[in-house]
């Protein structure tokens, strides 16, 4: 793709020549390029991005970054895009009501098991985020996919989840800020709704700027502000997680910082991304483990959640 340069700034017609414009002077400040950088350390990307499998080349510019060559890649990805609203997963099931009754209740039969493997990946998950997850999967009709696994279940349903709040740490201890009434509710609109508006996002870094990468979450953890866990670009739909055959979900977290612009983070944002492995064998040891820790007060919630009538799925 090639880089667009703005136009150089031009100055006033000389009085003595007013036909004539001087010659415009070029400016030492570098250029911002048209896609948002890969987000990787200096000299460190790999050929292929393994969330969207677009190609990368060298960032012009920018020595040792990268960026996709495909403009289209570049603006779908969720580690470039300039959206905050990028294509979410989407739920398309048979619409079988005793299928989905049938998944449903052996959900609810080993909730806290499935409660316990997300929060292994995210330990801030609260049990109204998780309880807004369910409500939105049951309005999405997510239950009435034939062959549904229940080991990918957590994978799934993080994914649902949409962007989180990183808890901020006060004195030694993590203050909860996950809000579960926002994006949550608002996913639940969108799959009743299948337009959702997209926005783009100013708050984009220059090429001598690119976004820095870890594998280790840890040491950007003071900074990152938002985190949301993506599959990658093989899933688009949840039932490609059960028909392409029988390997895990490829799954990733991805942490952002504080957006000036938007509501929601971009690709502009990225502070890390890492994959997320063994969420089938969390599930494995979860379940032929013991009763997991849940505590009264999150059972109570759950309790009074299942007490209320199932949302009917919405088809757009």
């Amino acid at each position: 793709m090639a880089t667009v340069r703005p136009t150089p700034p031009v100055a006033a017609p000389d009085a003595r020549t007013p036909e004539r414009r001087r010659a415009a002077v070029a400016s030492d400040r570098p250029r911002l390029p048209k896609a948002t950088p890969w987000p990787s350390r200096r000299g460190e990307w790999p050929t292929h991005c393994p969330l969207c499998f677009g190609a990368l080349e060298p960032l012009p510019g920018a020595g040792g970054y990268a960026r996709h060559r495909s403009a289209r890649c570049s603006a779908q990805c969720v580690l470039t895009t300039r959206q905050y609203q990028p294509d979410e997963l989407a739920i398309r099931g048979s619409s079988d009501v005793e299928v989905a009754a049938r998944h449903r209740a052996r959900f609810v039969a080993r909730w806290a098991c499935h409660y316990a493997s997300m929060r292994h990946v995210w330990p801030a998950l609260t049990i109204e985020r998780f309880i807004a997850v369910i409500a939105c999967a049951d309005v999405a009709d997510l239950w009435s996919y034939r062959m549904l696994r229940d080991d990918d279940l957590a994978a799934v349903l993080l994914v649902l989840a949409g962007f989180m709040r990183v808890p901020e740490v006060v004195g030694g201890d993590a203050v909860r800020a996950d809000t579960a009434a926002g994006d949550v509710a608002c996913a639940v609109a969108r799959f009743a709704d299948a337009s959702s508006a997209v926005a783009p996002s100013a708050d984009t870094p220059s090429a001598d700027t690119p976004p820095a990468v870890s594998r280790s979450a840890a040491a950007l953890a003071p900074t990152a502000r938002w985190v949301r866990f993506w599959f990658d670009a093989s899933v688009r739909d949840v039932g490609d997680l059960w028909t392409a055959g029988g390997d895990a979900p490829r799954l990733f977290r991805v942490d952002y910082r504080e957006p000036v612009v938007t509501p929601y983070p971009t690709g502009a944002q990225v502070l890390a991304w890492q994959p997320i492995d063994g969420m089938r064998d969390v599930w494995g040891q979860c379940a032929n483990a013991h009763e997991p820790a849940v505590g009264a007060a999150e059972r109570a919630a759950f309790a009074r959640f299942l007490a209320q009538p199932v949302a009917r799925a919405v088809r757009a």
